[in-house]
């Protein structure tokens, strides 16, 4: 579900390499709060199988990077489009790209 322009503080753009995965999703643990949102993109999809995932929420994928998402995955993610990934940007108060 894409949360609405009132529920939502910060969005997350998370683009790390694989190798920076289990440092950014340790940084984004200690930072989300309930009303933020996390969109992974590229590399950052293979997050998604990491263990430490289960303790993010509102995460979100681009549909162009949903492949990279292994069919036995039981994490709760959102595949979005272009056009929700636009409107996630219009609906955060700050935007902060993980890289």
């Amino acid at each position: 579900m894409v949360m609405t322009m009132s529920q939502m503080n910060s969005l997350f753009i998370v683009q790390s390499s694989y190798n920076r995965l289990k440092d950014s999703l340790n940084e984004l643990a200690a930072l989300q709060q309930a009303s933020d949102a996390i969109l992974l993109m590229e590399d950052a999809v293979f997050a998604i199988h990491h263990p430490d995932i289960e303790t993010l929420q509102h995460l979100h994928i681009l549909e162009s990077d949903a492949h990279l998402i292994a069919p036995s995955c039981k994490v709760p993610i959102t595949i979005i489009h272009y056009t929700q990934f636009a409107a996630l940007i219009a609906q955060a108060t700050k935007v902060i790209t993980w890289k």
